[in-house]
């Protein structure tokens, strides 16, 4: 069975939709596994209330709203939605802001509920409130040594496009019945190799008291690396193959193929967009190395957690 890398599949009934190296209609934001339920249910909760109490001095300005008397600026309202990228249509952008001002809302909202329980004040507290400083900082160091990557020139990107048939000229869109699984042991994993029916998956995994689910999905070219999507560009109905993704691992068997081609200047930004991206991963992967490294110097480490490998090299281990 082929095992191709780097796959994206979008299931049916599961609510999730795949984040596209660049979408040539709407940009997508992808949420850990647990924000996006809450952040449905504050905007639902934000959208029910958000026709409440409208005698109030209504903000002017750079303050889009007020909660309690706390201003939310327009600011903020950008730094929630820049993620997402400027949309081609006036109409789409202001709905994005709608939701993402009421989202705000919410948080805010709950925020404050948060505090009046003194749960900030809590151990917990202080340590979420690290990590997020933690996090929000090292994003910053990325955005910082991702801002002067050069953008790819015209002849890049029309190489690229010719390079890569199977995300443009000749883009397709997979529909894959799949097998979903976690955590096989190595053993297994070498099994499903020889596997030509997801019958027989099916079977190994109750023999070996594996939980997997059974889907519907779909891959698009267009949301997966290019190399895997030339891998995948020839294959025929009925053809099985394994995506793993860390401790998960898919086992598909296409059901229906369809072309759905990307030309001009739909092809052009995506292109440029996935040249840029590529290199601007590079580059923040190889710098934060380096930061990392470099840093690592003035780490010390209570022997009971000390790395196997610098314990190792203390005691001339690795020699």
């Amino acid at each position: 069975m082929l095992l191709i890398s780097a796959v994206t599949i979008s299931s049916y009934g599961q609510g999730r939709t795949p984040v596209r190296r660049a979408p040539a209609v709407a940009h997508l934001v992808e949420l850990d596994s647990l924000k996006p339920n809450l952040n449905l249910i504050l905007l639902g909760c934000a959208l029910a209330i958000g026709g409440c109490d409208r005698e109030r001095a209504a903000p002017t300005g750079q303050v889009v709203a007020t909660v309690n008397g706390q201003e939310i600026t327009l600011e903020d309202l950008n730094a929630e939605t820049g993620a997402i990228g400027p949309a081609g249509d006036p109409g789409a952008r202001k709905a994005v802001e709608q939701a993402a001002l009421q989202q705000i809302v919410a948080r805010t909202i709950v925020a404050d509920h948060a505090k009046g329980q003194k749960l900030d004040q809590t151990p917990l507290a202080a340590i979420l409130r690290r990590r997020a400083e933690q996090e929000a900082l090292a994003g910053l160091v990325q955005r910082k040594l991702t801002a002067d990557v050069p953008p790819p020139s015209r002849e890049e990107v029309e190489l690229f496009i010719r390079d890569h048939p199977a995300s443009f000229a000749q883009r397709r869109v997979f529909v894959v019945d799949q097998i979903t699984a976690s955590d096989l042991p190595p053993s297994l994993l070498r099994a499903l190799e020889g596997f030509t029916t997801l019958a027989e998956v099916r079977q190994a995994y109750a023999k070996a008291g594996i939980k997997y689910a059974q889907t519907l999905g779909t891959i698009d070219a267009l949301a997966i690396d290019a190399a895997a999507a030339e891998k995948l560009a020839d294959l025929p109905v009925g053809t099985m193959f394994i995506s793993p993704e860390g401790k998960l691992v898919r086992v598909n068997r296409v059901r229906e193929v369809a072309t759905s081609p990307v030309t001009g200047d739909d092809a052009t930004r995506i292109a440029r967009a996935t040249i840029l991206n590529g290199r601007a991963a590079a580059l923040t992967q190889r710098q934060l190395a380096a930061i990392v490294e470099k840093g690592m110097a003035g780490v010390r480490y209570n022997a009971a957690f000390e790395p196997a490998q610098s314990a190792s090299a203390k005691t001339g281990g690795g020699r």
